[in-house]
């Protein structure tokens, strides 16, 4: 693993209640997939305190309101144990990761919607700030 980024995956589905079409009309949907807004590296290969700091000190703000925290306990997802199963996924098909490969581990924070465009998003974290305008 070459570095360790904070990423914002932004999800347009066309269907209004993504949730109610079930998971095969989503993944036709591409999932719903429109863009990952990716930061600067935070570190190289993997620092286990930092993605600690990292789900401690995360906030996602909307329009400068603070929308969602770092998700812990049992809503958290482990972003090591998430790698180490597509690993064992891709080794099991015969895929090779490449050096260069973007990698998404999961949710740090609670997904949520915004209904319009316009909006002002950042995440704050480690004394940093990753923004972008949806």
């Amino acid at each position: 693993m070459r570095a360790t980024c904070v990423t914002f995956e932004v999800v347009r589905s066309r269907f209004v209640d993504r949730k109610s079409v079930g998971w095969p009309s989503f993944v036709a949907d591409n999932v719903g997939f429109e863009a990952l807004v990716v930061g600067s590296s935070l570190g190289a290969g993997i620092d286990v305190p930092l993605l600690a700091d990292l789900a401690e000190t995360t906030e996602v703000h909307v329009d400068g309101e603070l929308r969602v925290r770092g998700l812990t306990g049992d809503a958290a997802t482990d972003p090591l144990v998430s790698l180490a199963h597509l690993y064992a996924h891709a080794a099991e098909r015969g895929f090779t990761l490449n050096a260069g490969d973007v990698v998404t581990t999961g949710a740090m924070c609670q997904p949520f919607d915004l209904k319009a465009a316009g909006h002002q998003v950042s995440a704050r974290f480690l004394g940093q700030t990753l923004s972008f305008t949806l």
